[in-house]
């Protein structure tokens, strides 16, 4: 996990703004198109669909950034049954063998290996050449290619809520709100506990707040946003310790005496917590999306009658995908 990513994304937004009327747009904005499906297949091309035996039929793709940040690492890997792999090009490589120890059948775009980590809105290209195994067929047959893109991606979410004394004032001035949502296929909502609701335009609108020294909970709800129109999805998990919580102001933990109430973080020097380093709470479980993870906060300590306390929230996880393309084998005797 990475402290500069809140960084990068306020940065990114100034991008935007720097760049408006630079297209020629009567609008004068440019419209950068993210997605929330972050790595995709495009361009996908088939030299032959209906290759004969001992044939090498080659199958080419650009692998593409949706996303507004770079992607870490995102891995391409084949298996090709009735075919040997001829080659396998990944862009800024050379034909397999590419790096000793590297499977021949996958390409993998990383900071480890030579071929660099694919930057928003940009691609990759990967080539492959397959060989149709001479088997003697006498009819037509189908082999199949299957292929898997996997990728580490992460999100990011704050949350800003009002806190009051509950002396001074009983009702607070500012109001509760989310940043916007990172994109990804897995996205964070925050659900803290209503303690009022107002009629603004003939609409109910619910409001949030807490009160000093009065623990209050809020869960955080993942959900898979990620379109199947991409290929075969693989359940989607976001593993322990992967969910980080800083938390602003005077907000923490809370307890009741020395009794912590329930929360699904901890943090470092507690027993049984695995937190990788000091100041944030980390989850302390694994969760199948969509799920929740939750925990009890109290504000304590603030001066003047209301402050405002912040939640940013950061989440790893590992997304996968596949695919696959049929062949119809020409037998070289009719």
């Amino acid at each position: 996990m990475k402290d500069f990513r809140k960084l990068i994304l306020l940065c990114s937004l100034s991008v935007i703004v720097l760049l408006s009327g630079c297209n020629g747009k009567e609008d004068g904005i440019v419209e950068i198109e993210y997605k929330d499906e972050i790595i995709t297949i495009e361009d996908f091309y088939i030299s032959d669909r209906k290759p004969y035996e001992n044939a090498i039929t080659v199958v080419d793709f650009l692998v593409k950034n949706n996303g507004e940040f770079p992607v870490d690492r995102v891995e391409i890997g084949f298996d090709a049954p009735g075919f040997t792999i001829d080659s396998l090009t990944c862009e800024e490589t050379a034909p397999f063998p590419k790096e000793s120890g590297d499977d021949p059948n996958t390409c993998v775009f990383d900071k480890s290996s030579s071929i660099s980590v694919i930057e928003p809105l940009d691609t990759r290209a990967v080539t492959i050449a397959l060989k149709v195994r001479d088997i003697g067929l006498l009819h037509p047959q189908t082999y199949t290619m299957t292929f898997y893109v996997e990728y580490d991606y992460f999100g990011f979410r704050k949350m800003d809520i009002p806190i009051i004394d509950g002396e001074t004032r009983t009702k607070p001035i500012s109001k509760y709100g989310q940043s916007s949502q990172t994109y990804g296929p897995i996205h964070l909502s925050f659900k803290p506990p209503v303690r009022g609701e107002k009629v603004e335009e003939g609409k109910t609108v619910k409001e949030y707040w807490g009160v000093n020294d009065q623990p209050f909970k809020v869960e955080m709800e993942f959900k898979h946003v990620g379109r199947s129109s991409i290929g075969a999805i693989t359940d989607p998990k976001i593993e322990k310790g992967k969910v980080r919580l800083d938390l602003r102001d005077s907000l923490e933990r809370a307890s009741v005496g020395i009794v912590d109430l329930p929360c699904d973080f901890c943090m470092m020097g507690q027993p049984g917590c695995d937190a990788p380093m000091p100041g944030y709470m980390f989850s302390n479980k694994s969760i199948d999306v969509p799920d929740e993870l939750s925990c009890n906060f109290q504000s304590l300590g603030f001066s003047g009658p209301e402050t405002t306390a912040t939640i940013w929230a950061e989440y790893n996880y590992t997304y996968r995908y596949t695919n696959s393309q049929d062949f119809e084998i020409q037998p070289l005797t009719s």
